[in-house]
């Protein structure tokens, strides 16, 4: 080999190890789905916006991150089968994974498929509802639950009752999560329902004659917050008294109060988005841009709350595939025809898949860090308390931050403006509940080796000990049982006191009661029960009959063998005596002409016929039975009459 030949060797071979270089570099594309509505474009467009930026720094970082390649559908997300074909169109497009939204309706079928086909799901919409189920799935929640922080400014505001204001399912499922996680009690809670914005006059008027000038604010939409508040500063009796509002939409800050006077209105709300963060003005010039070319009708002048979780969700997913490069795991791409086979094998990656995005982290998110639990809930995040005040100078209303609520800490602690700890406040959270039950097995009961266990609590096993745990694994709170003190289930004497477990409830004696305890219309009117974990009553059993092939006469099988001889016997005796009465009835004899004679008797003679033969008696009656009717008829109507309905009464 000459030293020419030698040379195109080692450029050949520089040259491969270089393209293999590359292509390590590059790594995988990956193919992502995103489910959003028409109206909902700056979502479409902050996720777009996150992929071309992303794009863009590869060429300046190294090693550079994941390419991604994004295939959107625009559908209808309350139209589940509409939503279930293009989820299934997504899978044929060879989708990693789906970014978009959800509601209470279409949740269901993104599960249904998601969980089907092992494809993770991340959504903004549906924070920690009781919508979601307390099992690990494929679903990725990036909106957090504002209930937490608004069971901390309840209780830090002293409020003995308040108004829960909401316009959509999700609003009352948030308010059922607010009564299961929160122990508020006694505070009273009066749930308001809008559903016609036009018109709320009638029901700040029942605000008013409340005398209750608590509002906990939870709406769908931002327009819809600046409706009601709005009309509530103008409402003449809301404007002489001062009102306490909280409000639950994370875009409230964006609302303009320069022009409004809102001395009467005490406004809290929420804020995650962070607004010095270097993508909000990359986007925000963006999104200007295109929204006068595309959009010219969408509204939305601000980086809305869930546009901006949008965003963050690529981060997410860029952090997740380069921690997946770094440990060496390397994902197929399967393409899945849900709809051509239905016996389609989901896709064996996606187990990995999930359990790395519930570990990644993004740290410097637009809405602050990014981190989840087994449940794909968000934890370890930050959320500002903002407050409606005025400047001094200009005497304008304008939003200020009032403190950060941190879900990290094990006391849900704050931080107020000037950076110290608020003292943490008494909920469920941080406290041990005292659950009531009783000695009932399965479900609570003594272990056999109960004398070696030195801690009360660990003397007994059961149905309802498992449950417990699972519920405070959950929820994050500690709790122990106590034995009921007269071993009775519940019931109310004669003075109207109840005993057993549910009079240690209505007591406060305790805190909850898990027990084998059925649910009657009596306790129902003094104690709140949850879904039952077994239903019981009473059941009739009857052997299975065997399939035999229909005979012959399997027509007979209906009726016994008696009601079928009645039956022709009552037929035969209607038409035998439908025979007689026309024998001796004058009306059924007329005159026919009689047949030619036999022997050339060219005479016309007419002789006495009677159409009411035998035979044609019982065609007759056939005919009635069958109701057919019959080319004769009885000219004895009355006769006729009874004949048949005794034949009927038969």
């Amino acid at each position: 080999m000459d030293c020419e030949e030698l040379r195109k060797w080692i450029t050949l071979c520089i040259f491969c190890l270089t393209c293999i270089y590359c292509d390590l570099a590059v790594g995988q594309i990956i193919t992502i789905g995103g489910v959003f509505p028409e109206e909902m474009s700056q979502e479409h467009k902050a996720l777009h916006h996150a992929i071309g930026s992303l794009r863009t720094r590869n060429n300046t970082i190294s090693p550079p991150a994941p390419q991604m390649t994004l295939y959107v559908e625009n559908v209808k997300i309350t139209d589940s089968f509409i939503l279930g074909k293009s989820m299934c169109e997504m899978f044929d497009k060879g989708a990693y994974l789906i970014v978009g939204v959800s509601s209470s309706t279409s949740l269901p079928t993104i599960k249904a498929y998601s969980n089907k086909f092992n494809i993770p799901y991340i959504t903004s919409s549906l924070s920690g509802t009781g919508l979601l189920s307390n099992e690990s799935d494929y679903q990725l929640y990036l909106r957090p639950s504002p209930i937490p922080v608004l069971v901390e400014l309840i209780t830090r505001a002293k409020w003995a009752e308040f108004h829960y204001v909401y316009d959509e399912m999700e609003g009352l499922y948030r308010l059922e999560h607010l009564l299961e996680v929160a122990n508020i009690e006694p505070i009273t809670i009066n749930p308001i329902h809008i559903r016609d914005f036009d018109n709320i006059s009638p029901i700040l008027s029942k605000i008013e004659a409340s005398e209750v000038h608590n509002i906990v604010l939870d709406t769908s939409t931002l327009w819809r917050t600046n409706t009601v508040l709005k009309k509530a500063q103008v409402y003449g009796p809301i404007t002489t008294s001062v009102y306490n509002f909280i409000v639950l939409d994370f875009d409230l800050n964006h609302l303009d109060f320069t022009d409004r006077k809102y001395d009467r209105l005490r406004i809290t709300g929420l804020s995650m988005v962070n607004e010095h963060h270097p993508a909000h003005s990359d986007f925000m010039e963006a999104w200007n841009e295109v929204k006068e070319k595309k959009y010219p009708r969408n509204p939305i002048d601000y980086f809305a709350f869930e546009s901006a979780l949008t965003y963050d969700a690529v981060q997410l997913i860029v952090e997740t595939f380069k921690s997946m490069q770094e440990d060496g795991v390397d994902i197929a791409n399967e393409v899945l025809k849900c709809e051509a086979h239905r016996d389609t094998s989901p896709w064996s990656y996606g187990d990995t898949l999930i359990s790395y995005l519930k570990q990644a982290s993004v740290y410097n998110g637009l809405t602050g860090q990014l981190e989840f639990d087994d449940l794909g809930r968000r934890k370890n995040y930050f959320v500002d308390i903002i407050k409606l005040g005025s400047d001094p100078v200009s005497g304008n209303h304008r939003f200020e931050k009032d403190g950060t609520w941190d879900s990290s800490s094990p006391e849900r602690f704050a931080i107020g403006r000037d950076g110290s700890i608020v003292e943490p406040v008494d909920t469920v959270l941080n406290r041990t509940l005292i659950i009531s039950t009783i000695l009932s097995r399965p479900y609570y009961m003594l272990k056999k080796n109960a004398d070696d266990f030195e801690d009360e609590q660990d003397k007994y096993e059961g149905y309802c000990v498992d449950l417990m745990k699972e519920i405070a694994k959950y929820m994050d709170i500690s709790y122990k049982f106590k034995l009921v003190s007269d071993g009775n289930y519940g019931s109310m004497n004669k003075s109207g006191r109840w005993n057993g477990m549910v009079g240690e409830l209505i007591d406060g004696e305790a805190d909850m009661v898990v027990a084998p305890l059925t649910i009657t219309s009596e306790r129902e009117q003094f104690v709140e029960f949850s879904t039952p974990f077994m239903n019981l009553g009473i059941s009739i059993l009857i052997k299975k009959p065997a399939n035999k092939k229909p005979g012959v006469f399997s027509f007979l099988h209906p009726l016994s063998h008696e009601i079928w001889m009645c039956i022709v016997f009552s037929y035969v005796g209607v038409s035998v005596v439908l025979f007689l009465v026309s024998r001796f009835s004058p009306y059924e004899w007329h005159t026919v002409d009689a047949p030619p004679p036999m022997f050339g008797d060219s005479g016309d003679r007419q002789e006495m016929a009677n159409d009411f033969g035998i035979f044609n008696s019982l065609w007759f009656s056939l005919g009635a039975f069958m109701q057919q009717g019959c080319d004769i008829s009885p000219r004895l109507v009355y006769w006729c009459a009874v004949l048949l309905r005794s034949f009927a009464g038969r």
